[in-house]
């Protein structure tokens, strides 16, 4: 599996830092990639986010808790020569869905964490 972009927006640890929306293209990238900074700028929520799960890895609850009133995470992967895109919104409610080369697979909480867990392992 290979991250090949992240896109954030909300997210309430870059927010902190006056950046409403971060994207990340990873896709021509080669070789170790480093995030550096102060404390509280942001590195954990960016490394934290680059999942495809509904919950948070490093802290408790779920990654909607991550993110302002309204927000939005989208991740694409190419595992095993398919894209994968993963793309959460959060809201008043959370809109899941999944693409596989840019077919829709999957929406609704639960279908999503069944596919993402086909795909990903638990």
């Amino acid at each position: 599996m290979r991250i090949v972009s992240v896109y954030l927006e909300n997210a309430i640890g870059l927010l902190r830092n006056d950046i409403p929306s971060i994207q990340l293209n990873f896709d021509d990238r080669r070789g170790l990639i480093a995030f550096i900074g102060k404390n509280g700028n942001g590195k954990t929520t960016l490394l934290e986010n680059m999942q495809p799960y509904r919950v948070s890895v490093s802290r408790a609850g779920i990654a909607a808790k991550q993110f302002a009133i309204k927000g939005v995470r989208d991740i694409v992967y190419v595992i095993e020569g398919k894209r994968v895109r993963t793309k959460l919104t959060f809201g008043k409610t959370e809109k899941a869905e999944l693409y596989i080369d840019e077919v829709l697979v999957a929406t609704g909480k639960s279908d999503y964490d069944a596919q993402v867990t086909r795909l990903f392992g638990p």
